[in-house]
């Protein structure tokens, strides 16, 4: 007659030494003849194995590196010009300049700066491109179309160039692009299926 303990230890591999398997490897157990025992076993471990691979899913997986973005930059030939732009033209407010190269805004949930080409190409030892439009946009999304069209002109009364007036979007939306000082585009938009927070943070709508 084969007991229950012995089937089980026969059957569950060690997946990970944080879980306590004393509790699963040893059941209380009854005898009973060889062939009651024996399905009464193989169900009990299956069972046993279903419930530690649940377990594992949530206890032994690795962890990811949190969905977040800290940073963005635009390397820019003039950071005093791109500056004047941003701070002078649109009113933001400048966090930090330790130097005449870099200049740090404080936006919501990170940071946006402003960063010399130059001296972004030293620091990571490699040339910058010159291209700036084609390779990444960034985008103001506003509450309205109303407040896109302000902010649209705003940024060209600022010394944007204006390359998309506002205009409805194909998905669904309402959408303008600027060129700022520096080559790199700015979308200015309004998102009707974005939910934006009282602190400018912006949900995104539940997968699909």
């Amino acid at each position: 007659m084969v007991s229950r303990k012995i089937l089980l230890q026969g059957h569950i591999p060690v997946i990970h030494e944080r879980i306590q398997w004393e509790p699963f490897l040893n059941p209380p157990c009854e005898t009973n003849t060889a062939e009651q025992d024996g399905i009464a076993s193989d169900q009990l471990a299956i069972d046993i194995k279903a419930h530690l691979f649940t377990i594992c899913s949530f206890n032994c997986r690795t962890i990811d590196m949190e969905q977040r973005i800290s940073m963005t930059t635009l390397a820019v030939p003039d950071v005093a010009e791109a500056r004047r732009f941003f701070e002078e033209g649109l009113g933001w407010t400048v966090n930090a300049a330790p130097s005449p190269e870099v200049v740090f805004f404080q936006i919501v949930g990170s940071v946006f700066s402003l960063y010399s080409r130059e001296a972004l190409a030293k620091e990571i030892g490699r040339d910058v491109t010159h291209e700036t439009t084609g390779a990444i946009t960034i985008a103001w999304n506003a509450r309205s179309k109303a407040e896109v069209d302000e902010n649209f002109a705003k940024a060209v009364s600022a010394g944007a160039t204006p390359v998309k007036q506002p205009e409805k979007a194909f998905w669904g939306g309402y959408s303008s692009y600027v060129e700022v000082p520096g080559g790199h585009l700015l979308e200015i938009a309004h998102n009707p299926f974005w939910t934006i927070e009282e602190d400018g943070s912006i949900t995104l709508p539940p997968a699909q």
